[in-house]
């Protein structure tokens, strides 16, 4: 897939700019604060439907009115044509496919596959888990056909067991929901599982291949509750939940370790490999959706800043390698530019205004 014009409204600093690039490697340089994120930012929320900066909405809404408003005209990997855009105030959202409107926005997200790498996520590694739970579930929505649906179903079912609990409803309420939960948790955990696996495989290969010193890591999966029955780890916690007016377990509360030489990655990592790894993560995503026909875009902000020139090299390298259309932003990219010179795309950022170089 590959994004041919992206047009941005009122985002942060982006008064408005339109955005042409090539099919391979595109490079927005300039200095801090001049805008370059804001590019890779409305792309993720074109695709995912929420920055990956933090803050409130309304510090994403520039000074030139009460909203912004992004747009993508989009080629996928069959040379379907699609137009997708997102109009967004401090309150309210509205978007558009095709012409249509739409009312979840994660039908964005089906047809805008991104895998962003930024240093506010460097954290991934030794960070909470809910971080870890996302990146996993981003991957599987990708991969694993009906996943999203049963996620819906699992929290909407979870929502009404924890105001149960929290309302004292009798035993056998409470009872009466736990075969459907555990339907839900057993499909949602298979999903992650199978998952978890491939990426594990996947990051066996990759992680040499980014560096010649960085310690193999394997990646498991931890079930949101002990043993091997949900339906029973719900029974010996029900007077537990019952104080606390909460679920204790189950796939909110799931866990993706990583793992080297049999220690804990956070525990033994230095800050650069953490980074390394974060980054090899995320490249084994956007290869494992690849894979099931879903070749997505990969952003990069800000990766020269952290890597060293042959770092940087092998990952750019690798992203070409499976034809991704990749968007790296930096303060210099000139000496970057001139090594991928046949197929880079330069633009300059100043101020809030993208030109082409």
């Amino acid at each position: 897939m590959r994004i041919n014009s992206l047009k941005i409204n009122n985002l942060r600093v982006i008064e408005s700019a339109k955005i042409e690039p090539g099919p391979a490697l595109n490079l927005f340089q300039g200095h801090n604060g001049a805008g370059k994120t804001t590019i890779l930012e409305a792309l993720a929320i074109l695709s995912r439907g929420r920055s990956f900066r933090s803050g409130q909405v309304s510090a994403q809404i520039g000074p030139h009115g009460d909203t912004y408003t992004l747009l993508c005209d989009i080629e996928s990997d069959s040379k379907q044509a699609h137009r997708m855009g997102i109009e967004r105030s401090r309150s309210a959202w509205k978007a558009r496919r095709d012409g249509q409107d739409v009312g979840q926005l994660t039908e964005l997200s089906e047809r805008l596959p991104v895998v962003s790498m930024h240093p506010e996520n460097y954290s991934l590694v030794s960070g909470p888990p809910e971080a870890r739970r996302r990146y996993l579930d981003w991957g599987v929505f990708h991969v694993k056909q009906g996943f999203l649906e049963d996620w819906r179903r699992y929290s909407r079912a979870l929502e009404q067991r924890n105001a149960a609990l929290r309302q004292g409803a009798p035993m056998r309420v409470i009872d009466s929901m736990t075969p459907m939960l555990a339907s839900l948790a057993s499909k949602i955990d298979e999903a992650r599982g199978a998952e978890t696996s491939q990426l594990s495989s996947r990051l066996e290969m990759l992680l040499p291949r980014l560096s010649d010193s960085i310690p193999a890591v394997r990646v498991d999966y931890q079930a949101g509750w002990p043993g091997e029955s949900f339906e029973n780890a719900l029974s010996e916690r029900l007077d537990l939940d019952r104080d606390r007016g909460w679920t204790s377990v189950g796939p909110q509360r799931a866990e993706l370790v990583f793992r080297s030489d049999g220690k804990l990655a956070r525990d033994i990592f230095s800050r650069g490999e953490q980074k390394l790894l974060y980054v090899a993560l995320n490249l084994a995503q956007a290869e494992r959706m690849a894979e099931s026909g879903q070749r997505p875009v990969l952003l990069i902000d800000d990766l020269a800043s952290e890597f060293d020139g042959e770092h940087l090299e092998r990952v750019v390298e690798r992203c070409l390698s499976f034809s991704f259309q990749t968007w790296v932003t930096g303060t210099d990219t000139t000496t970057f530019a001139r090594r991928q010179a046949g197929d880079a795309r330069m633009f300059h950022v100043k101020h809030g205004e993208v030109t082409a170089a």
